[in-house]
């Protein structure tokens, strides 16, 4: 039998590429605030360390954007305990990282002491998704099954199948969708801010036919096309094809195309299927949300956003951590405004519990 693939391609030179083409594009497509503050994290630590194993990386900011499959520490976490995070406890200086060390530990004594409590405790997520499945009559997740591209660390099998955390998660957002959408019949998808593309995945390992236009700004949008190149090798439509282009070209089926935020205007007057925007809106400001959607406002038949309807944290001053303006359902009402939003739900976790910070799952649709 042979194992699993867990190593990702590399390639430095483009990301060099992609970056250095971002630096000459217009603001509105670079990173905002949100970004330019993690960027100086993120950069230095990509370079320095690439891409080896970052799925299993806890403390990197390959986090914020659906890049990591890790044993979560909230089944086992003494910070959400009374009896240890009461007030009187957590007015003494360093008690939260006192508990956050404990709960680490408290899981590493359960997987020694009860290993197949531990394996029933990780398969949560799969209970969740075929209650979710139920529920929406999405293709059932027995039929897919995770990459372990990256060396995830939270890793499961149900069925003689292969299973994350994280991958479970993307599948929710998928079912979700196909209330209102058959992916049948679905031919393009666009997506801006694909991230680690863990969304793409799901999907094409669904529906092979589907063509993909992934947008992001850099560093992300290498990390994308690395995962998905060592996915599904040879299909991916790399960066470097597409950097020059000065209109999409004719999708081919079952291909992954990266482009640059930077891109996004080669989009205007191009009609396809569905446009999603995961997380990545609501770390922008209104006017560059109000930018991105003046060349796509019509042009899709379905838009699907999984967002803070509220907005995401405030920066103190410009640099630090946070939107300088946050971006909310209203601003997403006034610029779709070729569009009628017929859904809007709390995003359900892959923990059976509702996202935290008031993310909803939105889906809206063409006006005819």
């Amino acid at each position: 039998m042979t194992s699993p693939k867990t190593s990702i391609e590399e390639n430095p030179q483009l990301l060099d590429l992609m970056i250095s083409d971002m630096d000459q594009a217009s603001p509105l497509y670079k990173p905002t605030n949100y970004w330019q503050y993690k960027a100086s994290v993120f950069l230095p630590a990509l370079t320095k360390e690439g891409l080896k194993d970052f799925r299993r990386k806890p403390e990197s900011v390959f986090r914020a954007f659906g890049g990591v499959d890790i044993w979560p520490v909230y089944w086992n976490d003494l910070r959400k305990s009374r009896v240890f995070n009461n007030r009187i406890l957590r007015s003494l200086p360093g008690w939260q990282s006192v508990l956050k060390g404990l709960s680490g530990l408290t899981d590493s004594i359960a997987k020694a002491v009860a290993p197949g409590s531990i394996e029933y405790k990780k398969q949560l997520p799969y209970r969740v998704a075929k209650q979710v499945e139920a529920q929406t009559k999405a293709p059932s997740i027995d039929q897919i099954e995770a990459s372990l591209v990256a060396n995830p660390e939270y890793v499961f099998q149900v069925n003689g199948k292969t299973y994350t955390n994280n991958f479970v998660d993307y599948y929710l957002r998928y079912a979700y969708c196909c209330q209102f959408i058959d992916f049948s019949k679905v031919k393009v998808i666009v997506e801006l801010g694909s991230g680690s593309c863990k969304l793409t995945e799901v999907i094409r390992k669904f529906h092979p036919h589907i063509s993909f236009m992934n947008f992001d700004i850099a560093p992300q949008l290498y990390v994308g096309e690395m995962y998905l190149r060592s996915v599904f090798p040879g299909d991916v439509v790399s960066y470097e094809t597409n950097r020059n282009l000065e209109q999409l070209p004719t999708p081919e089926p079952g291909k992954m195309y990266f482009f640059g935020a930077w891109q996004f205007p080669l989009l205007k007057d191009v009609h396809y299927d569905l446009f999603m925007n995961l997380t990545s809106f609501q770390e922008m400001e209104p006017d560059v949300v109000a930018n991105y959607i003046s060349f796509i406002n019509g042009n899709s038949e379905y838009v699907y956003l999984h967002e803070q309807m509220a907005g995401k944290e405030v920066a103190k001053k410009k640099g630090e951590f946070g939107v300088l303006n946050p971006t909310t359902l209203k601003h997403y009402e006034e610029n779709f405004s070729n569009y009628t939003l017929i859904d809007k739900v709390p995003s359900l976790k892959e923990t059976g519990e509702y996202k935290w910070k008031g993310h909803m799952d939105t889906f809206w649709k063409r006006k005819s």
